[in-house]
């Protein structure tokens, strides 16, 4: 029988995705964690399959924090600061997770949706017009919807067009406010064209 509660062994990634070097302290700290990190899941029942993997994504997100703070040694205690960066990502993998369903077949989905939503047109009409917002949205709006949609933060959406969670906020809300003026046939100014 297998022993569940061996410490499989951890690898992270000297370089992040964008290839700048991670802070050798973040993965000094990711091993000297990995058996808590594995425990904690144990703990709550949770599957431990994605751990490294999480973790990884972690240690780069926190490596790239220390990069881009002004403050030299701002965190206390690397391990615990990393210990919750990864419970903050792994919690919202599993709440991304949560919200797939998993069916057995089409038919089986299409019959469960007519039995439980009565109100299948104003569901259609919700989508289409969904769609008809999306495509009045410039591709960059539409890209941080769909990437807001799926759970990412401001910060990461922010991060991957190399500008500030405020400032992605900001370019967000300006792109529906545009979308919307075109959508009902505003100009520029918010007036109305007749």
């Amino acid at each position: 029988m297998q022993d569940v509660s061996a410490i499989p062994p951890l690898w992270i990634s000297e370089t992040d995705g964008h290839g700048y070097q991670v802070n050798r302290e973040v993965i000094d700290a990711a091993h000297r964690i990995w058996a808590r990190v594995l425990q904690h899941l144990r703990n709550q029942g949770q599957d431990v399959a994605p751990a490294a993997e999480i973790l990884e994504s972690a240690c780069h997100c926190v490596s790239r924090a220390i990069r881009r703070s002004r403050r030299r040694n701002h965190i206390r205690s690397m391990d615990t600061y990393l210990f919750w960066a990864f419970i903050r990502r792994y919690k919202r993998r599993l709440a991304r997770e949560n919200r797939i369903e998993y069916v057995e077949s089409i038919e089986a989905l299409t019959d469960r949706k007519l039995d439980t939503d009565q109100n299948w047109v104003a569901t259609l009409e919700n989508e289409i017009q969904f769609k008809e917002l999306m495509s009045f949205l410039d591709p960059r709006t539409r890209q941080m919807l769909i990437r807001r949609i799926a759970g990412d933060s401001w910060s990461d959406i922010g991060y991957s067009f190399r500008i500030g969670a405020h400032n992605a906020e900001v370019q967000f809300a300006n792109g529906i406010k545009k979308a919307r003026g075109r959508l009902f046939g505003q100009g520029s100014h918010g007036i109305e064209r007749g």
